[in-house]
């Protein structure tokens, strides 16, 4: 058993039986704020400061993609469950949809006022529920890239969201 850490602009791998740090990733340009792991188990994406995400390959620390469109830091990310698209949300107030084997940024969802904190994805791969310091959870369609519902009764932040495994509810935080 593995787990990942993010401390300033590095990402280690370690093993949970032993402790030790098995390997560290190392190529972004400023602090590391968000990760998510490919449903495969074999990757990794990183969001940072330096405003690019970077997919590694877990086995060699090897960085084999990096995306850049984001305008200011990434706080969040998360892959579709066929693991073949990551969502980012960033403080320059977008999510972008990307294309994990191209590098290509297939989407800008545009609309919320402030920065994106959260993002999720739905289990069908075919939604996502993003939340931001504009206090508002918005409900995407990531097969036409609009914006399907806003809620708007929140009174802070919201800093986490999750879906539950059928899709039918997100918890928030």
């Amino acid at each position: 058993q593995y787990a990942l850490s993010g401390g300033g602009k590095t990402l280690r791998l370690w093993d949970l039986s032993t402790g030790n740090d098995l390997r560290s990733f190392r190529g972004h340009k400023d602090e590391v704020l968000a990760m998510a792991v490919t449903p495969d188990g074999g990757s990794v994406i990183s969001g940072s400061r330096d405003k690019t995400l970077r997919m590694w390959t877990l086995a060699t620390g090897r960085c084999v993609q990096t995306f850049v469109g984001h305008a200011h830091s990434i706080t969040s990310i998360a892959i579709t469950p066929d693991g073949r698209f990551a969502v980012s949300g960033s403080q320059d107030n977008t999510l972008r949809v990307w294309d994990l084997t191209t590098g290509e940024c297939l989407q800008l969802l545009r609309g919320h006022e402030s920065g994106v904190t959260s993002v999720t994805v739905s289990p069908n791969g075919r939604l996502a529920v993003s939340g931001s310091r504009d206090k508002t959870l918005r409900l995407w369609s990531l097969v036409t890239g609009k914006c399907l519902r806003v809620f708007k009764k929140y009174t802070h932040w919201l800093e986490a969201i999750a879906m539950m495994p059928d899709g039918r509810f997100v918890i928030l935080g």
